[in-house]
């Protein structure tokens, strides 16, 4: 291996020209560890068109990261095809209906959302409504948007006395596990046969190459 290299059947540490081929190559067309070009494949790659274990460019696939205009990655923008996993929430304490009802102060509930035969979102437990706590208006958008992504969603309620009457004004999500998303299975599978594809084209694209160069 040559320390600086124009010639691309020569590999060099530093590879510069048309056809760059090196550890860290600068070209049209670039293949190295750290790739730099209008095309370019490597560990690192960066380019119009990149493919690495970390890529960058405007048509880009990385495997482990990456970023681009288009593009897939492990990681990264704009197609991600490892799940993030959702970072623990501390929520507050629940207890019992019944003190709030009985005029002990506010406090949060258990509860699913559901809709009721109006097609209006109400709180419930095991399918049956929760007594006389009506849902606030500003909560029904919420409810609305965790009803399509959950088929019965879990949440706490803040529930507090207004009048003779008992009102839910904050709903925070109970979290659940991925698995119980809907779709999670087809869209899991859908994401496992792109990471395997991918894993195979940017093995073959960068590895004997790089192989080849030591």
């Amino acid at each position: 291996m040559r320390i600086i290299s124009v010639d691309p059947e020569e590999p060099g540490f530093f590879a510069v020209g048309q056809f760059a081929y090196g550890v860290i190559a600068l070209g049209q067309m670039a293949t190295g560890v750290i790739a730099v070009g209008q095309m370019a494949r490597g560990v690192i790659a960066i380019g119009q068109v990149a493919v690495g274990l970390i890529a960058v460019g405007q048509l880009a696939f990385g495997l482990f990261a990456g970023v681009g205009m288009l593009g897939l990655f492990g990681r990264g923008f704009p197609i991600p095809l490892v799940p993030k996993l959702p970072r623990p929430r501390e929520l507050p304490p629940t207890g019992d209906l019944g003190r709030v009802r009985m005029g002990y102060g506010d406090g949060w509930i258990d509860a699913d959302l559901e809709l009721t035969r109006e097609g209006l979102p109400a709180l419930t437990r095991e399918g049956l409504p929760v007594g006389d706590v009506k849902l606030a208006a500003s909560l029904v958008p919420l409810a609305r948007a965790e009803l399509r992504r959950y088929e019965i969603p879990k949440v706490i309620a803040h529930v507090r006395r207004a009048g003779d009457t008992l009102v839910c004004d904050r709903l925070l999500h109970v979290p659940v596990p991925l698995t119980a998303r809907r779709g999670f299975w087809t869209l899991t599978t859908i994401r496992m046969i792109a990471l395997l594809a991918l894993a195979i084209g940017v093995w073959l694209a960068i590895w004997p190459p790089i192989v080849g160069m030591f």
